[in-house]
């Protein structure tokens, strides 16, 4: 079975979204 890319990219969309929060609010602290 294979991954719809669909599917893929929102995943990795999440992962930069959250990498994101974690770098501002590393930056804040």
């Amino acid at each position: 079975k294979t991954v719809p890319e669909k599917v893929l990219i929102n995943d990795i969309k999440i992962i930069m979204t959250i990498n994101n929060i974690i770098f501002i609010l590393g930056s804040i602290l």
